[in-house]
């Protein structure tokens, strides 16, 4: 079992970097540090927690190839998910950095992180499914290298060792039952028809049989339904790309925090549409939380101030 140790920031320091202490520890959220360097492991990585880093983040544990060390208490909220203030990942999932520095043993960091959400997902119930990826909750490329498989190992290669089960599995047990069963695989939702035929090509290149079915975008519950009196229009994973300069904001309000700029043909991944006070608002995540971008006006002709896309422009 992998060592477990204490080095908790400190209140004058976490009152500034966390949500509140009311976390329901119902996820764990994997991350990497991003930081290849030398001697970048769990106890550097727990001392700039401590210290106060630079960014408005925070994060439980940190996890290497010879412990993991931990910086704030299970039932604390931190801020490393990236969906905000208002959002599940930040305020009830547990975040474990796993670390990639180039003088430590990978293999051996991934075992550890293994040890450890088990010893998370016993002590608070968490089943596998609610051990995701930071991406799940902003779509940042994070975690990396599990993502990517580029240091011999995958998302899926961790999964099944946390499942008890042996790299590479791909065994689905039968069904004993006389009922023919059909398992269907969705690659995406597009704006535009011409885009879901390029994937559908794709598709039937790789599997010989796939369609494309038309349907309206669901209203989930992922996502507040009323924000500083803008309302949620729909849920929808796509790119916005400005053809002029736009100001964001925290909420979608002018009268809102200005928190930046979107330059003129600067692209933003976004995963919500809002209306209210005027505008219409997409709202998309950065490290330090949720920001909304106006990208036109409220009313019929009023015309977007830049492009829309199914892929990254």
């Amino acid at each position: 079992m992998v060592t477990i140790r204490q080095d908790l920031i400190p209140n004058k320091i976490a009152n500034k970097v966390i949500l509140g202490t009311n976390n329901r520890c119902e996820y764990i959220t994997i991350h990497e540090t991003a930081n290849t360097s030398n001697g970048a492991n769990a106890a550097m990585h727990a001392k700039l927690q401590r210290n106060g880093n630079n960014r408005s983040a925070s994060w439980h544990y940190q996890v290497d190839d010879k412990e993991a060390v931990q910086s704030l208490l299970d039932t604390t909220s931190g801020m490393h998910a990236g969906d905000g203030g208002n959002g599940t990942g930040n305020l009830h999932s547990i975040g474990v950095e796993t670390c990639v520095n180039a003088d430590g043993n990978f293999e051996k960091t991934i075992q550890n992180l293994v040890e450890l959400v088990q010893e998370l997902q016993k002590r608070h119930n968490i089943p596998n499914d609610k051990v995701v990826q930071h991406n799940h909750w902003s779509g940042k490329d994070c975690p990396r290298f599990l993502r990517n498989g580029n240091k011999g190992i995958t998302w899926q290669d961790f999964k099944n060792r946390l499942a008890g089960k042996s790299s590479g599995s791909t065994t689905v047990e039968e069904d004993e039952s006389t009922e023919e069963k059909v398992y269907r695989v969705q690659t995406g939702a597009f704006r535009d028809k011409k885009n879901a035929e390029k994937e559908l090509k794709k598709a039937k290149e790789k599997l010989g049989d796939a369609f494309i079915t038309e349907g309206t975008q669901e209203k989930t519950s992922g996502f507040p339904k009323e924000v500083a009196g803008a309302k949620l229009v729909k849920e929808e994973n796509a790119y916005f790309k400005s053809n002029e300069k736009i100001k964001v904001r925290n909420k979608p309000s002018t009268s809102a925090k200005h928190t930046g700029t979107l330059p003129k043909g600067e692209s933003i991944h976004y995963f919500a549409v809002y209306e209210g006070n005027g505008y219409k608002w997409l709202r998309y995540h950065t490290e330090n939380g949720v920001r909304y971008l106006p990208y036109r006006e409220s009313g019929k002709g009023n015309k977007a101030w830049g492009t829309f896309h199914d892929e990254r422009p």
